[in-house]
């Protein structure tokens, strides 16, 4: 629940800003294309994603390099992307919560159909699953209306055209990290 609380966050930032005047930009194909040559030209120069390393002639080198016009015109679209793609990651995290409070989740079915397990350890399970679902639903009654009004930040288009690179994206994202991306 950290991790989706994190993103949320981390978005609702966004729009706090963006609500200044500043604003989103609208994604399409080349944009994120560009954002991701940069974002990897970044890394390759030794740039972490902890802000170490950090030399801003060096950003505005690989945006440049890119086709964004300098390290602002690539800032403005990291903004866009990050926000997007938290909400597509926070979205897909809430999916998968949502299909795990069912007895019918792959790995709860695993335990109830067994026949090895044994009644008492299949109650147990039934209680963890209970509980869970008990403390995902008041997460989510607080998640919810943060969620709503990030998403409308983000108009479907751009995140439309960030979940085409989802992959990629989450793959740059987390190198060196040791966290895959989920499928």
């Amino acid at each position: 629940m950290k991790k989706v609380l994190g993103l949320v966050l981390g978005v609702f930032l966004i729009g706090a800003v963006s609500s200044c005047g500043l604003g989103l930009t609208k994604l399409n194909d080349d944009l994120v294309k560009k954002y991701i040559a940069a974002y990897k030209v970044m890394q390759e120069k030794g740039v972490s994603s902890e802000g170490q390393g950090v030399d801003d002639k060096v950003l505005d080198e690989a945006a440049k390099g890119a086709g964004f016009k300098d390290l602002n015109d690539f800032m403005t679209v990291q903004a866009s992307v990050l926000a997007a793609y938290s909400i597509i990651a926070s979205q897909q995290y809430i999916d998968t919560m949502e299909e795990m409070q069912s007895p019918e989740y792959d790995k709860w079915k695993e335990i109830f159909d067994n026949p090895d397990i044994p009644a008492d350890k299949k109650e147990e399970a039934k209680k963890e699953m209970e509980k869970a679902k008990a403390e995902w639903e008041k997460n989510k009654k607080a998640a919810e209306p943060i969620m709503g009004f990030v998403s409308s930040l983000i108009d479907k288009d751009s995140a439309a055209v960030v979940k085409k690179y989802e992959k990629e994206l989450g793959e740059l994202f987390t190198q060196g990290m040791g966290i895959q991306p989920q499928e």
